[in-house]
């Protein structure tokens, strides 16, 4: 591929990521208040640093570091303007646990995209990070009354016996399988969660 088509390519990316946030950005604008509708600066840093991000991942570097981190930033940004818009009635309080759920969703796909495989090292703390984004939103949009600090402290033991329970089943099947544990190698090739495409 010539220069030209490749600089054709890139302009049409970042075009693409610029549109794409711009008409997000302007649907959410579409639903608020005309008095509400005021941009932060954290907003606009969070969208302009994730799309910049975007583009490294996608054009340049194919590193799974910035296209996570590039993902994370712009729907930080989007929470930020969504609360600076006042919409739904949202309060930090309440949406905190989304960015939670959101990171640990796009956790998976981001390691798919350098390796083209599933990788044992992106599932393990997508799941962990998903499942404790649900848990804490149960109790930001008070579909559990009971505050978390007093669910904790009637039901933490629970805790202790499912962290067994998993240990144990983990030494189990490891010890059936006769095999190194599976996250280490998998360690080894994202060079700690940073991986880049040329290991296809």
């Amino acid at each position: 591929m010539n220069k030209k088509t490749t600089l054709l390519l890139h302009i049409s990316l970042a075009f693409g990521i610029v549109f794409i946030l711009s008409g997000i950005v302007l649907l959410l604008a579409s639903y608020a208040s005309s008095e509400n509708v005021s941009f932060s600066i954290s907003s606009i840093v969070l969208l302009a640093l994730g799309a910049v991000s975007l583009f490294l991942s996608l054009a340049i570097t194919r590193r799974t570091f910035f296209l996570y981190l590039g993902l994370n930033l712009c729907f930080g940004g989007i929470l930020s303007i969504i609360l600076s818009f006042s919409l739904f009635n949202l309060t930090f309080h309440k949406i905190w646990p989304i960015g939670m759920i959101f990171s640990g969703v796009t956790l998976f796909p981001c390691g798919y995209f350098s390796f083209h495989k599933c990788k044992k090292s992106y599932i393990f703390p997508s799941v962990v990070l998903t499942l404790l984004g649900l848990l804490f939103s149960l109790f930001s949009f008070d579909v559990i009354t009971e505050s978390f600090s007093k669910i904790v402290t009637l039901w933490w033991p629970i805790a202790l016996i499912v962290l067994g329970s998993v240990l144990i089943t983990v030494f189990v099947i490891q010890k059936k399988n006769q095999a190194s544990f599976p996250f280490i190698n998998d360690d080894e090739e994202l060079d700690y969660y940073v991986g880049s495409g040329d290991e296809l």
